[in-house]
């Protein structure tokens, strides 16, 4: 396990794709970042066992806390975030994009 970008890859399709990076200046904060599944693979509860991954793979690599941000509007990963035990810490008006961005995190 190590820090960078993972591929899910189903039948040689890429199923689903994320990131994880150390916060800049801070070694306790692992960030999780670009989370990706594919359309096709939707709905089968990719992204909640892909979620736990991720925060395994941040603790065995001795991060204390996981963080990451999404959309207000991304509303099945708003679900997941929430019925997974992340918390919301502060929501801000992206002026580049218009959208509001959730920062969550959850302690490893």
């Amino acid at each position: 396990w190590m820090l960078g970008e993972y591929r899910l890859l189903i039948d040689g399709v890429c199923a689903a794709s994320w990131k994880l990076y150390q916060m800049p200046h801070c070694c306790a904060i692992c960030v999780s970042c670009s989370a990706y599944v594919q359309p096709d693979f939707r709905g089968k509860r990719l992204g909640t066992t892909l979620n736990s991954l991720r925060q395994e793979i941040a603790r065995l690599l001795g991060y204390s806390l996981l963080l990451c941000t999404d959309v207000t509007k991304n509303e099945h990963q708003r679900k997941l975030l929430k019925t997974q035990g992340w918390k919301d810490i502060y929501e801000v008006y992206n002026k580049r994009t218009t959208n509001n961005v959730v920062i969550s995190v959850i302690n490893l």
